[in-house]
C-alpha cells in the first residue's frame, strides 16, 4: 500500500508525483481539498534566517509515501470516502510519526462523513454483513429483520438495550434455542461474544467524534498490542473455525487491512468504553 520511504518533498516534487502515477489534474488547489480531508498532512515550513524569509514549505518523507499512495488509489477511479482510510491504517499502524492527530480526525471524518446519519448507514452495513455471517442455520425473515431493527435502533438512539439486542442475536445464531458454541477454542463465537461486539461498534460509532486524543491513542496502542497476536494465531483459529466461519479467520492482507482501519478505530474504542462503564457500574455498586 505504501511503497519505500522517499524523500521529503515540496508541493513541486508532488505535483510531479502525481503527474507521473497518471493524475496529472492534480493542482495546488486539490492539495488544498486533500489536506482538509485529511488525505495528505501539513507541510513543515522552515525559516531562512532573520530576515531572510521561509524556505518553501516542506513534507516529510512519509507523507510524501502517503501522498503517493492516495494518487495512485485516486487514479484508479478510488473516491475520497476509500482514500481516507489509508492515512487512518498508517496512524493505526505506525503513529504520529506518519499522521498527526488533527489529520487523523479529518480523515476519519472523510471515510464516515460528518453526518451522524451517515455513519449509522456505514455502521448498519457492516452489521447487516456480520447477520449474514452468523446466519449459520438460515434463521427465519422475521428473526433476521428483528436483529437488524434492534442494531439499527441502537445506532440511532446512540445507546444499546443490551438484553432486547442479546435476544435478537439469539433467534438469529440460535434458532432452536438451543444454546451453541462454535469457532476456535480462542476465539469461540457465542452470543454473549456476539452481542458483545455489536454493543461494542454502536457505543465505538457513538464516541468516534467526541474521543479525546488519549482515547485515540489508548485505541491504537490496543490494537498495536492485539494485531500481532492475531495474525500469528491466525491460520490456527481459520483450520479449528469450521467451513461456516473460517471466512470470519480469512488471511488479511494490507489491502483488506486498510479497508477494515476504520472499523476497527470504532471497534477499539467501543470496547474502551465498555471496560469503563463496567468499572463505573462496579464502583458503583460496592
Amino acid at each position: 500500500m505504501v511503497e519505500d520511504r522517499p524523500d521529503p518533498a515540496i508541493l513541486d516534487d508532488l505535483l510531479s508525483d502525481a503527474d507521473r502515477l497518471g493524475f496529472p489534474s492534480l493542482n495546488e488547489r486539490l492539495v488544498r481539498e486533500w489536506h482538509q480531508k485529511g488525505l495528505i498532512g501539513s507541510p513543515c515550513r522552515l525559516s531562512l534566517g532573520r530576515g531572510r524569509g521561509q524556505a518553501p514549505a516542506l513534507y516529510s518523507s512519509e507523507q510524501r509515501a502517503l501522498f503517493i499512495a492516495v494518487v495512485r488509489n485516486r487514479a484508479r477511479g478510488y473516491k475520497y470516502t476509500t482514500l481516507a482510510t489509508i492515512p487512518v491504517w498508517a496512524w493505526l499502524n505506525f503513529g504520529e510519526d506518519w499522521v498527526e492527530m488533527g489529520q487523523l480526525r479529518r480523515a476519519l471524518r472523510t471515510a464516515i462523513g460528518p453526518n451522524p446519519r451517515r455513519s449509522v448507514k456505514a455502521a448498519c452495513k457492516a452489521a447487516n454483513v456480520l447477520v449474514c455471517q452468523i446466519d449459520l442455520h438460515h434463521a427465519s425473515y422475521e428473526a433476521r429483520t428483528r436483529l437488524r431493527k434492534e442494531i439499527s435502533a441502537a445506532l440511532n438512539l446512540g445507546q444499546v438495550n443490551y438484553e432486547c439486542l442479546r435476544a435478537a442475536v439469539a433467534g438469529v445464531y440460535e434458532p432452536c434455542g438451543v444454546a451453541i458454541v462454535r469457532g476456535p477454542a480462542g476465539a469461540p463465537l457465542t452470543v454473549d461474544s456476539i452481542t458483545a461486539l455489536l454493543d461494542a461498534r454502536i457505543r465505538g460509532m457513538k464516541e468516534l467524534y467526541s474521543a479525546t486524543d488519549e482515547a485515540l491513542l489508548l485505541a491504537r496502542s490496543r490494537h498495536q498490542e492485539s494485531w500481532p497476536e492475531y495474525q500469528a494465531r491466525q491460520a490456527a483459529y481459520s483450520a479449528e473455525a469450521g467451513p461456516q466461519l473460517a471466512s470470519l479467520f480469512a488471511p488479511s492482507d494490507v489491502t483488506k487491512q486498510v479497508e477494515d482501519s476504520v472499523s476497527e478505530v470504532v471497534l477499539l474504542l467501543g470496547i474502551e468504553r465498555q471496560r469503563t462503564d463496567r468499572a463505573a457500574h462496579m464502583d458503583a455498586h460496592r
